[in-house]
């Protein structure tokens, strides 16, 4: 990925490009727009522009009911797709979004820069492009239309706030609101570690629906920095359902045990820490996991049985 940010957008709105890129390259944002000398629809000026979406931080969508029906518009969203790249959309003109976009981007959050809003709406363009070019806490989330997306961690206040706008902006088509760790729950690609405390393994089995029972567990837990989410900058994150998954706990009191574990490798290392006796299985009711130092819940995938947790021998 490189550090530039792609434009794609209509040729009647280039008036809004020029004065946008602009003010973009006067803050240190380098931009990518195709002025640069070549002719539309020519084999350099396709090449050039596959390449440069590739190596793209973000696509910035000049969203527009002109840029709706460019078909050159829609042939870059569905590059950035392809190559995973995240989409910004800007709204530059028209009366109603859903006429400026195309059908499957209609929930995405937008920043409005029609008319009075130009000038604050430049400014929040520059800030997020600033936050996705800063990579030192940036996490990569893949969503449940296959759409990954980046996000600055360090702009959240809590767990909660992270959880909320991922809900706000991507899945309100998908779930249902409240249901983070009932539906749906974040999960490490690499290392299988999920998104929830350990609390969660006693009641992630249970049917809260319609219950009026909110999960203690993510009332308390929501209010913590999102560092409690145990983020790591360039980490890679999806969104997994919890019906198809099986999970356990991770209770030791052994740090270099612990990053075993939590490794790309660490589905590998259990099961030989298991058949070695480093590892002893029991059940999530069977221990107090205060007494233990490090404990993380994880995705085991088929290797075990539900709710199995490994306890450090």
């Amino acid at each position: 990925m490189g550090n530039h940010i792609f434009i794609s957008y209509s040729r009647r709105d280039s008036s809004f490009v020029d004065t946008l890129s602009q003010r973009l390259q006067d803050n240190d944002i380098a931009v990518w727009v195709d002025t640069h000398g070549l002719e539309p629809g020519t084999p350099n000026w396709e090449q050039s522009i596959r390449h440069a979406i590739e190596d793209a931080s973000a696509v910035l969508l000049v969203a527009s009911p002109s840029s709706r029906q460019s078909v050159f518009v829609q042939g870059e969203l569905s590059l950035a797709n392809l190559h995973q790249c995240p989409v910004y959309p800007v709204w530059v003109n028209g009366d109603e979004w859903i006429e400026a976009i195309p059908l499957g981007m209609v929930n995405y959050q937008y920043i409005d820069c029609r008319e009075e809003n130009l000038q604050s709406g430049i400014r929040s363009i520059i800030d997020t492009m600033k936050s996705i070019l800063d990579t030192s806490s940036t996490i990569t989330i893949s969503l449940a239309s296959h759409e990954r997306i980046q996000i600055n961690i360090d702009q959240f206040g809590t767990a909660l706030d992270a959880l909320n706008h991922l809900y706000l902006n991507y899945l309100q088509g998908w779930y249902l609101p409240f249901t983070y760790g009932i539906d749906w729950v974040l999960g490490n690609i690499e290392t299988k570690e999920l998104a929830v405390p350990w609390d969660w393994l006693s009641v992630y089995d249970v049917d809260l629906h319609g219950t009026g029972n909110f999960p203690l567990w993510y009332l308390t837990w929501g209010k913590e920095p999102p560092s409690i989410i145990n983020f790591e900058p360039n980490s890679v994150w999806a969104m997994w359902e919890v019906q198809r998954l099986r999970v356990g706990g991770i209770a030791v009191n052994s740090k270099p045990i612990l990053d075993r574990l939590l490794s790309k490798y660490g589905q590998r290392e259990l099961s030989l820490m298991v058949e070695d006796n480093l590892m002893t299985k029991t059940t999530s009711e069977a221990i107090d996991p205060g007494t233990y130092q490090y404990s993380k819940v994880i995705a085991l995938m088929n290797l075990y049985p539900s709710k199995t947790v490994f306890v450090e021998t």
